[in-house]
């Protein structure tokens, strides 16, 4: 019989990604499946309740039921809006947002 498992994965904001890979047993959830992690004692200052989460890029709701080889991610709150980010970048590259063009 082949092992099942799927992966835990955060990436914080210093860009070092988190992963732990687990036993997938009968009917265990996302939040089991953090639960069966060391990601609350390397993160005790997260909460699932605050952070979304989802399995392989989709965002889903915590009593989700997992399947062989899914890759559950804990997503991090945004620090700045997309949209704004672009404007910042943009500007720094020199472009005239009025204008839309590059100054």
């Amino acid at each position: 019989m082949s092992e099942k498992f799927v992966e835990v994965i955060y990436i914080p904001g210093d860009g070092k990604q988190w992963l732990e890979k687990i036993e997938l047993t009968s009917g265990m959830t996302v939040a089991s499946a953090i639960a069966k992690t060391s990601f609350y004692k390397k993160y005790p200052e997260l909460s699932t309740k605050d952070c979304p989460v989802g399995i392989w890029s989709m965002q889903c709701e915590l009593s989700t039921i997992l399947k062989v080889n899914d890759r559950v991610e804990i997503y991090r709150k945004l620090i700045l809006d997309p949209k704004e980010r672009r404007k910042i970048k943009a500007k720094e590259q020199g472009f005239d947002l009025k204008n839309n063009r590059k100054q």
